[in-house]
């Protein structure tokens, strides 16, 4: 049994307890497609298109374009991606608007 004192002592202090508000969520909180609305940014007079699938054989595609209705550029690339696990093996390859080819072949640790 709690004696008068001892209750009142701790019917006081639950008195000075202070209840402080949350703080709002952070926008980076949210998943990836919201925050890239926000952080790809959206451009006037300029259209952009970016496309990525993967074929069942396993080769990346990335196709990417973009207008601009003001000076009348177009420009885009075109990237696949091929890997080849059993040997190790990356291939690269980049192609823009430009006709410029990058080609790219990675190797990993397999010389030893």
């Amino acid at each position: 049994m709690l004696s008068a004192d001892l209750y009142t002592s701790k019917r006081q202090s639950l008195q000075h307890i202070e209840i402080t508000e949350m703080a709002p969520p952070k926008f980076s909180d949210l998943n990836k497609q919201v925050s890239d609305i926000f952080n790809k940014g959206f451009f006037f007079n300029v259209f952009k298109l970016d496309v990525k699938t993967r074929t069942a054989n396993g080769v990346n595609f990335n196709v990417v374009g973009e207008h601009n209705t003001e000076t009348s550029r177009t420009s885009g690339s075109l990237e696949t991606k091929y890997v080849v696990p059993e040997y190790g093996l990356t291939f690269l390859e980049k192609w823009n608007t430009d006709n410029l080819l990058k080609c790219e072949i990675t190797a990993d640790n397999r010389l030893a």
